[in-house]
């Protein structure tokens, strides 16, 4: 899956920083290199340092800043001290400018200023999170976060909450970041003509809630904000915002089965893309070929994900199917030792993965593809020392073939398990939620019971059915704010909002499948309808989540039953 888009906001660090530093300025230039920079205010400086980066001249950067520095230790100016190595952030390895970044935190940690230290925090999360590690990145967003919202700086809480939403994408919640990025927009559409005042941040914010819903299979809601966000980059004339929508309408057409249409898509764009970004967009195109039986196309591909992932030892998501298909070619070709390798690559960019994304790996992946590709490449390993290629052969397909069996009748069985339950249930009586709390909330209690009895009403009368319902519909429907009821629900009913809704409904789904017949002809759509889903694809996912089995095993089973009852 597409990358979630950040450039917008490393751009806005740099303004928070230069732009907005040098506003005041007097508009000079430096007619040439013989100025005593040591004479020079700091707003001089930073014009200087400002062309320095653009022009890419390294050298005089690092000598401007050095001067900066020390006019700024002279005068014992923590703020300008911060300022003075902010560039520093920006260039070298990621070991000096985490150093530096630590160097802006410790210096302006007592801080006053509006943007410290919080600008040292979001400098970190970005190192981190250009490099993957989501759980480092995450925790100093969320230090930022909280800092912007002390120091009421609307900026940086947006940059904050972007880049939290982006990390909780990629770990497999697309839901909640879904939320933040409308959070977000929300924020935006308080300025007057956003879409065009605020348009970078607004046109990467419409990327990325496209590529959330991606995420979600929700590909309607995808092609609506594609459309959106397509629309205002022919406004504004962006063709590079105009290329990375391209890119996700690539996506949507690939999960809707037009591949031909990727391909096209793909090639007219890929050569603009480079690391990880251009390797994801490789991803589709390979399988795009593959699926239309392009198999040597599909194969090189792959093997370019392969040198441009060994390279950044930066892996997607994707990059497990990537090699799969890479050991398959290999194994084809009986290409032995270069089928070792995409194994060793494989185990190696799993164990990233897993490391810094393990809510996104379901216990599936750890406990059978892991040992299982462990195993394979023992048994390789084996067969390149003995060079009895068709005995190991002939081992290989009987192991594979013994495990896929046991493998899919275990599956089998839990399936039936888990329903047995759910129909062994004494009752099936529509559940409402505990309204104990297990700790305390800085709520009025007049206020909390009056909450609760009116969410008593609200499950009781089904009004979580409305498949439009969010936490500001019903916060205002209950005459209470969506702080107050988050944490009412997070504490009394023990579950996020979407959680608890998904509960009730998948709850009272139970009920009505268990005892009215008539709801067993509808289609899968139809009854996402009825029990308050937008989706079929989201009905089903919410029904898994909570049940353990999707609704086709149930509704098999309650026709089953009926037939047997009938005989």
């Amino acid at each position: 899956m597409c990358k979630f888009k950040k450039t917008t906001f490393t751009l806005l660090l740099i303004t928070l920083l230069i732009v907005k530093y040098h506003v005041n300025a007097q508009n000079t230039s430096d007619k040439n290199d013989t100025l005593d920079y040591h004479k020079l205010n700091y707003e001089k400086l930073g014009q200087l340092k400002d062309t320095a980066f653009e022009e890419n001249d390294i050298s005089k950067l690092e000598r401007l800043t050095q001067i900066h520095l020390n006019k700024a230790k002279n005068e014992n100016n923590q703020i300008e001290i911060a300022r003075s190595i902010y560039y520093k952030t920006m260039i070298g390895a990621d070991s000096l400018r985490l150093k530096y970044a630590d160097t802006i935190i410790l210096t302006t940690l007592n801080s006053n200023h509006k943007s410290y230290p919080t600008l040292g925090y979001l400098i970190k999360g970005d190192i981190f999170y250009d490099s993957g590690k989501f759980d480092l990145s995450l925790q100093n967003y969320l230090i930022a976060y909280d800092l912007a919202i002390i120091k009421n700086n609307i900026d940086h809480i947006q940059v904050a909450c972007n880049m939290i939403a982006a990390i909780r994408n990629i770990n497999g919640q697309p839901s909640e970041a879904l939320n933040m990025y409308h959070k977000s927009l929300s924020m935006l559409k308080i300025q007057s003509d956003y879409q065009t005042k605020a348009y970078p941040d607004y046109i990467i914010l419409v990327n990325n809630i496209a590529l959330s819903h991606l995420r979600l299979k929700d590909l309607d809601s995808a092609d609506y904000y594609i459309r959106l966000g397509l629309q205002k980059t022919l406004e504004m004339n962006d063709e590079l915002a105009k290329m990375d929508f391209k890119m996700v309408e690539a996506e949507v057409n690939y999960f809707k089965g037009n591949y031909q249409i990727v391909i096209d898509s793909i090639s007219k764009y890929i050569d603009n893309y480079s690391g990880v970004d251009r390797a994801i967009k490789l991803y589709y195109l390979g399988k795009s070929n593959q699926f239309l039986k392009r198999n040597k196309r599909a194969i090189y591909s792959f093997k370019q994900i392969d040198t441009i992932v060994s390279l950044n030892q930066d892996p997607f998501d994707e990059v497990k199917n990537v090699y799969q298909e890479l050991i398959l070619d290999a194994n084809n070709r009986d290409e032995d030792q270069l089928q070792l390798e995409y194994i060793e690559k494989l185990i190696f960019f799993d164990s990233i993965l897993t490391s810094y994304k393990a809510n996104v790996f379901n216990t599936a992946t750890i406990g059978y593809d892991v040992p299982l590709l462990k195993m394979q490449k023992s048994k390789i390993q084996d067969k390149l020392e003995t060079k009895n290629k068709l005995n190991l052969a002939l081992m290989y397909l009987t192991l594979i073939a013994i495990i896929s069996v046991i493998y899919f009748y275990v599956r089998q069985k839990r399936i039936q398990l888990k329903i047995r339950k759910l129909l062994d249930q004494p009752s099936l009586k529509s559940k409402i939620l505990n309204n104990n709390s297990t700790t305390s909330i800085n709520i009025p209690d007049d206020i909390t019971s009056n909450i609760l009895a009116e969410l008593e009403k609200f499950e009781i009368n089904l009004e979580y059915l409305d498949k439009d319902l969010d936490l500001p519909t019903l916060s205002h429907k209950l005459d209470t704010n969506t702080s107050y009821l988050s944490m009412v629900i997070n504490n009394y009913k023990q579950l996020s909002f979407p959680n608890y809704l998904k509960k009730l409904r998948i709850d009272y789904a139970l009920v009505q499948l268990s005892t009215n017949t008539s709801l067993l002809k509808y289609n899968y759509q139809g009854l996402a309808e009825i029990f308050g889903f937008k989706t079929s694809e989201s009905f089903s996912r919410a029904f898994y989540s909570q049940t353990g089995v999707y609704p086709s095993n149930i509704i098999k089973e309650f026709k089953k039953k009926i037939k047997q009852d009938h005989l």
